[in-house]
């Protein structure tokens, strides 16, 4: 062991004992680690009815669904999230519209769907907490949301 490493270790250890990463935050990095696909096209939240407010407070309650929109290279996804529970349902429609596999990632695991040919779907029982959609559409390329929480 060098001893760069050395002293790297006992930072990390330092950080460990005095910081700790929180449970959830550990859990969210190892799913969105072990689910990754560099080869999708990113589509990034650019616009979230939420406004200034911090992500995930804008679900349905007394203020209405969530609408979120992401746009990437090419495809935009456009997302209507409900729920006030522990479960939200996301509804939706993929630009330009295109049949697809769905899979919405959670730290936790995954909820499947289909979008059918106009692009429109719906995802009932997705846990409340950090997401991303993945679609697949029908030439194996894919598409990727950035997290966001629901």
């Amino acid at each position: 062991m060098t001893d760069d490493e050395e002293l790297l270790g006992q930072i990390r250890a330092a950080f460990a004992a005095l910081d700790p990463v929180p449970a959830l935050v550990r859990d969210a990095a190892l799913a969105a680690f072990a689910t990754r696909r560099p080869w999708a096209v990113l589509a990034e939240l650019s616009a979230d009815s939420a406004g200034g407010t911090p992500a995930g407070t804008g679900v349905r309650g007394r203020h209405g669904p969530r609408l979120l929109v992401f746009t990437g290279p090419g495809s935009t996804v456009e997302i209507e999230v409900t729920g006030d529970d522990a479960e939200r349902e996301i509804a939706g429609r993929l630009a330009p519209p295109a049949p697809a596999d769905l899979v919405v990632r959670h730290p936790h695991g995954e909820v499947t769907a289909h979008a059918d040919r106009a692009g429109h779907f719906v995802v009932p029982r997705v846990p409340a907490g950090p997401v991303s959609l993945v679609f697949v559409l029908p030439d194996a390329s894919s598409i990727v949301t950035s997290w966001i929480r629901v």
